[in-house]
């Protein structure tokens, strides 16, 4: 049998978040992949030339460098030059940022909503809104199959696409095994690396305006005012660099007790998770959530926002709190404070939480749909379900 190409766009490969995503679903799904009998696929992999070199050790994989640039005329013109220049069966793009002008088959990956509610801190004009809104409803409207990573993003899809509900499918994140990793005696020296003192509390994340940066920081001047001694420690940077961080630390009076140590590398950030006293995610929104379950299998109990998918993917081990409500957000951190048998509770239930979503069942999940799709029977019997039309003009109806 020949083999099916499956095209990935994986140019966020270096990324967090996304590119999280990006290189944990293109390591199963390729040696899934491979480990089948009945199906054979072989992969195209889109990325940036500085992984070209890794992406090129999976199994059954070509590699065409690309530039990494999103939101951007290239991605609409250069880099569709590229995709339209190689010959797949099916390109998954991992985001929404698919060129307007790709009407091959694809599939796509919706991670949230938030910039329609959200506009970006960098790109708020109405032109840029229109651009966003263009190429997202296009990448939608235009796949053959939609991922979700969650029933709430999925929801929201829904709501403002309603012509899509029968094409997208929810495949949830995963988390890695290497989080689940127990306290080591070396912990300290990472953290006496990156100058994080004990106790503290825990935000990893985006520096964007949905993540609430300000109401953590509010919340927290809240808890140390009433008695919390330790520090905050804040990862990662943000558009604005991290003088603005400091900013509104400084406006809180929190200067001396905000620690910020940049980006953390995957090698020290579950020593990071695991030493903390608790994790705080605050968001107004979010798609998934895949920091907080990395806490949670951290043994890190886990205070977030009653917002977003967070109550769907976090179940019950997490205490959460109003993300518009900084006095709320500090009473559950000082909850957590205080009470011994509360914090042991919720890190067994963030563990066996945590340990529901794995990116093994992602690839697998993801990977039939790419058989779906690049089957013919399969792809028959799907637009039969979708009742769409046949190649003999008739429009099937369920």
């Amino acid at each position: 049998m020949t083999p099916k190409r499956i095209g990935i766009d994986a140019r966020a490969y270096g990324w967090t978040g996304i590119g999280r995503y990006a290189r944990n679903l293109l390591a199963t799904v390729t040696a899934e992949a491979q480990a089948a009998t009945d199906i054979p696929l072989e992969f195209v992999v889109f990325v940036p030339a500085r992984y070209a070199r890794e992406v090129a050790t999976f199994p059954n994989t070509r590699v065409i460098p690309v530039r990494d640039s999103y939101y951007s005329w290239y991605e609409q013109t250069g880099f569709l030059v590229r995709l339209l220049a190689t010959k797949v069966d099916l390109l998954h793009f991992l985001n929404f940022n698919a060129p307007i002008g790709y009407r091959r088959p694809f599939l796509v990956t919706i991670h949230d909503l938030t910039r329609f509610h959200f506009p970006g801190q960098r790109h708020r004009s109405h032109f840029h809104q229109w651009a966003y809104t263009k190429v997202f409803s296009s990448a939608v409207e235009g796949a053959q199959r939609i991922i979700a990573v969650s029933h709430f993003t999925k929801g929201e899809l829904v709501q403002k696409f309603p012509a899509v509900a029968s094409k997208v499918s929810v495949i949830t994140e995963g988390v890695e095994q290497r989080f689940f990793t127990p306290r080591s005696p070396t912990d300290d020296a990472v953290l006496r690396r990156l100058r994080i003192s004990v106790p503290y509390i825990l935000y990893v994340g985006l520096w964007m305006k949905h993540k609430n940066l300000p109401g953590l920081l509010r919340a927290f001047r809240n808890a140390r005012m009433a008695g919390f001694s330790g520090s905050l420690v804040v990862t990662g940077d943000g558009e604005f660099g991290g003088e603005h961080v400091r900013q509104l630390a400084a406006g809180e009076g929190l200067e001396d007790v905000l620690i910020l140590p940049g980006r953390v590398s995957d090698d020290d950030l579950p020593v990071v998770y695991r030493q903390a006293r608790a994790f705080v995610f605050p968001s107004f929104s979010e798609g998934f959530g895949l920091s907080p379950l990395e806490a949670m299998a951290a043994g890190t109990p886990v205070v977030a926002a009653r917002a977003g998918s967070l109550p769907e993917i976090l179940g019950d081990a997490a205490l959460y709190a109003d993300p518009h409500s900084p006095h709320e957000i500090a009473a559950a951190l000082l909850l957590l404070d205080a009470d011994p048998a509360l914090r042991q509770q919720l890190q067994e239930r963030g563990r066996e939480q945590a340990a529901q979503f794995s990116w093994t069942q992602c690839g697998r999940a993801t990977l039939n749909l790419y058989r779906t799709l690049t089957t013919p029977q399969r792809t028959f019997r799907l637009l039969h379900w979708l009742g769409a039309p046949t190649r003999h003009g008739k429009r099937t109806e369920r």
